[in-house]
């Protein structure tokens, strides 16, 4: 059976700016090929190069705070220890009877505001290594926005449409090429209800172009959507083939011959 097919992608990608920017240069065209991680379009950057930069000034500020605080932390605790070795002398001096209740009693408080000293002052450096990691994550962030900038490919393949100009204010989501992996190609065909029976995945199938010149290509099914269009009683049969030369065009028309049976005893 001969039905007429599409030429599709293997794969198609949507490329598209992921913040709002105005885009200042568009490097590529239709036809151009891509490679993963290549810059296809680039936004304007003044104002997130702003927020990178203070970003980094509030983290500095923390760092600069968290050293203060350690240096406190160290005076703290040369102080507790002082004051609890006081303590200590006091309490034996006490118990022998060299000095008065009173001396110790008020030797043992003071060393007590100290050790509550020491408590704030470390509490007060968690404040500041929390302070300081919420600095570095949103100098992180504003960075990783900030490059952003930079649209960049995920995909290889070839630019297959170009859907605005530079110069225009873009916003996330907004759809600004079309990036196509023809490297393999889908042939679909709608084949009607009545020949899908005699259609298997692996079936031969025999595909012709427009293009009188090229040989014939042998493919195989290699996948029938499982559903019937209800309107005209249609399944998509698809044969992946592989288009390193660039034969095939995405949104060509072909010819695929479907085998539905084969005799190897027949009188032809």
């Amino acid at each position: 059976v001969v039905y007429t097919g599409s030429v599709v992608p293997v794969n198609e990608e949507d490329i598209y700016p992921r913040v709002t920017g105005r885009i200042v240069d568009m490097l590529v065209y239709p036809g151009d090929a891509v490679r993963p991680g290549q810059v296809l379009a680039r936004l304007d950057s003044v104002e997130l190069s702003s927020r990178v930069r203070e970003s980094e000034a509030a983290l500095a500020a923390a760092r600069a705070t968290r050293v203060q605080v350690e240096k406190e932390l160290a005076m703290t605790e040369a102080e507790a220890g002082y004051a609890r070795g006081v303590a200590v002398r006091t309490e034996r001096l006490f118990n022998t009877g060299a000095v008065s209740k009173q001396e110790d009693e008020s030797d043992r408080a003071l060393a007590a505001t100290a050790e509550a000293k020491l408590e704030a002052a470390r509490a007060k450096l968690h404040a500041a290594d929390a302070m300081l990691a919420q600095g570095e994550a949103a100098s992180r962030t504003a960075t990783i926005v900030r490059n952003y900038s930079d649209i960049v490919s995920s995909t290889s393949g070839y630019v297959v449409k170009r859907l605005v100009a530079p110069g225009v204010l873009v916003q996330p989501g907004t759809v600004i090429l079309k990036v196509a992996q023809i490297d393999k190609v889908r042939l679909q065909a709608n084949v009607g209800e009545k020949d899908l029976g005699s259609i298997r995945i692996g079936s031969p199938v025999q595909v012709t172009t427009a293009a009188g010149d090229q040989p014939p290509l042998v493919a195989t099914v290699t996948a029938m959507f499982p559903f019937v269009e209800q309107g005209p009683r249609t399944a998509v049969i698809e044969a992946l083939v592989d288009n390193a030369g660039r034969r095939l065009l995405p949104g060509q028309y072909v010819t695929m011959q479907f085998a539905t049976g084969r005799r190897d005893q027949a009188l032809i």
